[in-house]
C-alpha cells in the first residue's frame, strides 16, 4: 500500500543505543501526544547491521523486532560510514486488507540507473506479532491497517546524519 525511500550516509552517532540506525515509521499516529494509540510500524536498518521490523501500539512500548537475528552483508559487520545507503520500507494490505506485509529493500549503489534494490528483511503482521500488555485498553495483537497521519524518518543517538532523495508513494495492496 505504501512505499518509502531515503538515501543517507551514517556519519557518526553519540551512542549505540540498540534502536541507532536509518529507521522509518509508518502508518503512524505517534504524534498524537498521549502515548497510547501511536500505531507504528518501523522498518529499522540499525548501524551494527541488523535489519528488522517494529510495530508500536504505545509509546514507548515496541514489539519484539521481526525478524530476528537478521543481518545485512556489509564486509565489516557495520554499516559503512560516509557511504550513501538506499533504504526502501513497503507496506502492503494483504488478505483482503486484514493483514500487513513488510518489506525492506537496500540500495548500495547511491542510486545509479536507479539503483540495485534487494530485499534484506520481511516480515507478516498476520495477528501473531503481539506487543507487550499495555495501560491503554489496545489490543496486544491489534494489527495497523488504518492510514494514520504520519510518516517520519528518524535517527537515534547520532551527532550527524546527510539526507537525499526521499520519497513515498501510494501503491495497490496485494490480494
Amino acid at each position: 500500500m505504501l512505499t518509502i525511500k531515503q538515501d543517507q550516509p551514517r556519519v557518526g552517532e553519540v551512542s549505540t543505543d540498540g534502536s541507532s540506525g536509518f529507521i522509518i515509521g509508518a502508518r503512524s499516529n505517534h504524534y498524537n501526544n498521549n502515548g497510547c494509540d501511536v500505531d507504528t510500524y518501523y522498518s529499522r536498518m540499525q548501524y551494527d547491521g541488523s535489519a528488522n521490523f517494529a510495530k508500536e501500539l504505545d509509546h514507548p512500548n515496541d514489539s519484539t523486532p521481526k525478524p530476528s537475528n537478521n543481518k545485512i552483508h556489509w564486509g565489516g559487520g557495520t554499516i559503512p560510514p560516509n557511504t550513501w545507503i538506499g533504504h526502501k520500507f513497503v507496506l502492503r494490505d494483504y488478505d483482503d486488507g486484514k493483514h500487513v506485509k513488510m518489506q525492506m529493500f537496500l540500495d548500495k549503489t547511491d542510486g545509479f540507473n536507479g539503483g540495485d534494490w534487494n530485499l534484506v528483511a520481511e516480515w507478516n503482521d498476520d495477528g501473531n506479532w503481539p506487543v507487550p500488555p499495555n495501560s491503554c485498553d489496545i489490543s496486544v495483537d491489534k494489527i495497523i491497517l488504518d492510514a494514520n497521519p504520519s510518516i517520519f524518518i528518524r535517527n537515534t543517538e547520532i551527532s550527524s546524519a546527510l539526507y537525499k532523495k526521499f520519497s513515498v508513494r501510494e501503491i495497490d495492496p496485494l490480494p
